[in-house]
């Protein structure tokens, strides 16, 4: 594969985009690490989790509760996945570094690796964007065409 390169001696666009979204966050007077609602949002996806987790672990449910719960325990972790963990390891949800360090590491409570996913989504995903063999984040399907 050849190496992928980029000119950035004329890199206007991003320098028009940056000034763009930092207007956005100022006129709105919106805050680009977390809010209340994130907090509210963390703390109800995380309680959940917990609580379903040990629903089904000591209580002898029906198997079509077992099965709901089950499904609906996926769901609540894959929240926290989209929500809670890409936004810690992208350095948004506080201003604090510890603070995404440690939401971060949910990634690895739910069986993943917040350093690998560090490496694989911030730097290859974020620097080689849909470039075949470079981004990990397009998968091969034979159904459709992730890439250009």
């Amino acid at each position: 594969m050849p190496k992928v390169t980029y000119n950035n001696s004329n890199n206007l666009f991003f320098q028009s985009l940056k000034v763009s979204v930092d207007k956005y966050f100022q006129d709105n007077n919106i805050s680009k690490t977390g809010n209340r609602e994130l907090y509210t949002k963390t703390a109800v996806l995380v309680s959940s989790a917990i609580v379903i987790y040990i629903s089904l672990l000591f209580f002898s449910l029906p198997a079509f509760w077992a099965i709901v719960l089950s499904c609906l325990f996926g769901f609540v972790l894959a929240c926290i996945g989209f929500n809670i963990m890409h936004d810690a390891c992208h350095g948004s949800y506080s201003s604090k570094k510890s603070v995404n360090e440690f939401f971060g590491y949910s990634l690895n409570a739910l069986g993943g690796n917040a350093f690998i996913w560090k490496v694989k989504h911030n730097i290859l995903h974020h620097t080689y964007t849909n470039v075949d063999g470079l981004d990990d984040d397009i998968a091969k399907s034979p159904l459709m065409r992730q890439c250009a």
